[in-house]
């Protein structure tokens, strides 16, 4: 098994984040390790019943948290990417989906 190395341009995390809040209406509320195989995190279908669960879990795994973490009764968008430290890890934006969008504040 070949070694692979994998940079994370955390400039290109913050910036995606904050076009996703201009556009979409959300607004950063955790950032999370996961393994890429939690199926709490990474399981289909994403349906409001399991919010409970991913919620709870987002109390324990996050790294960083603002605006509060995410309840059961929240709409969220995850931005996940790799992650260097491990061959399955990833790292997750969470974003609670608030419907005020930046230009609305103009």
């Amino acid at each position: 098994m070949q070694k692979v190395i994998a940079e994370i341009n955390l400039k290109a995390i913050e910036d995606n984040a904050r076009t996703l809040k201009r556009i979409s209406g959300t607004k950063l509320c955790a950032v999370v390790k996961a393994d890429a195989y939690d199926g709490v995190y990474y399981g289909t279908p994403a349906s409001a019943d399991r919010m409970p669960a991913l919620a709870e879990k987002v109390v324990q795994d996050a790294v960083f948290q603002r605006d509060g973490l995410p309840s059961a009764s929240d709409q969220v968008v995850a931005l996940s990417t790799c992650a260097s430290s491990g061959v399955n890890e990833r790292t997750l934006l969470l974003c609670r989906v608030t419907g005020e969008r930046a230009a609305d504040k103009a």
